[in-house]
């Protein structure tokens, strides 16, 4: 979850988000890009960026933000590199979870399943023949 608050925090604060439509009055538009239901993301020449529409949902932000990066890129690469390193961490956080999980339930089921013993042995046999 800390990593989940850590990309949404960045996505956030990502640089050069205009609040509200109007601040872009006279800005020179270099693309708008859609993402799922989220409003049309607007990105200026100048690397400022905004919603065509009401903020989305925390998660549409990171969605739209991808979706943008091309435009956002040349202004904005540190940034996207850390939202990237964000991500990763959430993914890598999130595997480490579900093995945790999987471990914890084996020991919590070992003394009460004596053949999980056997069964694991043999899963992981078959698993490491399948993959060479």
């Amino acid at each position: 979850m800390a990593r989940r608050r850590e990309k949404l925090a960045h996505a956030e604060a990502f640089p050069g988000r205009l609040t509200e439509l109007a601040a872009a009055a006279g800005k020179t538009l270099a693309g708008s890009v859609q993402s799922g239901s989220a409003p049309p993301l607007l990105v200026f020449a100048d690397g400022t960026w905004c919603f065509a529409g009401e903020t989305p949902q925390r998660g549409e932000l990171v969605d739209a933000l991808l979706a943008a990066r091309e435009l956002l890129a040349p202004h904005h690469a540190e940034a996207l590199a850390e939202l990237d390193r964000c991500i990763a961490a959430e993914a890598e956080a999130m595997r480490l979870g579900r093995m945790e999980k999987v471990v914890a339930a084996i020991y919590s089921n070992l003394p009460a399943i004596p053949e999980l013993r056997d069964e694991l042995r043999r899963v992981l046999d078959e698993t490491e023949l399948a993959n060479g």
